[in-house]
């Protein structure tokens, strides 16, 4: 019997997925297209544009929600939304762009919006309370093992980020000296940096 763990996983997290999994580091650009998923909704097309957009992603092994009257003419307008990975949606809009009724255009503004805007990513921060008074955690992780446990913990949870603090901000709490901060602190962080 496998003890199977499963994990979902987000869009913004993909290279980090992969590097942890040992991928080849020079390709993960090429795999995070085809992993990461979009859907698009695209407003007001007649039925021959959209029947087109539903071949085109059919031909690269996705597909594009219609109005279900678009096959057969009766729906003059119809709102779709086309899904698919990077890689897909790229090969999509590159395919109208060959089209007719004005789906040269669309091709061109599908893959502006797949252009990834990186400069603000997702970040996750874990919290390391090194106080015997923390109002979130009661102290537990105060000495020094149990720190590093946790610390453990946090960054196999895929913490990007790791708040380590060693005093707290308790109301009413007792004011902690710079010496005794640096004194929890500075084991912990060098145990932190030799994990990354």
């Amino acid at each position: 019997m496998h003890d199977f763990i499963l994990k979902d996983i987000k869009n913004t997290d993909l290279a980090k997925e992969f590097k942890d999994i040992g991928y080849d580091k020079s390709y993960i650009h090429k795999a995070v297209e085809k992993f990461q998923y979009k859907n698009i909704k695209i407003f007001n097309l007649t039925s021959a544009q959209a029947n087109i957009i539903k071949q085109a992603a059919l031909t690269v092994g996705t597909d594009c929600a219609t109005n279900r009257d678009c096959i057969t003419g009766k729906a003059e307008i119809s709102n779709c939304i086309l899904g698919g990975s990077i890689s897909q949606l790229k090969k999509i809009a590159e395919k109208l762009k060959f089209q007719p009724f004005g789906l040269k255009i669309l091709g061109e503004m599908i893959e502006n919006q797949l252009i990834t805007k990186s400069h603000n990513p997702v970040k996750i921060v874990g919290i390391l309370n090194l106080t015997k008074d923390s109002f979130s955690d009661g102290g537990e992780f105060y000495e020094y093992k149990k720190a590093i446990e946790h610390l453990d913990q946090i960054i196999k949870e895929g913490a990007d980020i790791i708040d380590i603090g060693a005093e707290s901000t308790k109301p009413y709490s007792k004011s902690i000296s710079d010496s005794e901060q640096l004194e929890k602190l500075i084991p912990v962080v060098k145990y932190a940096k030799s994990k990354n």
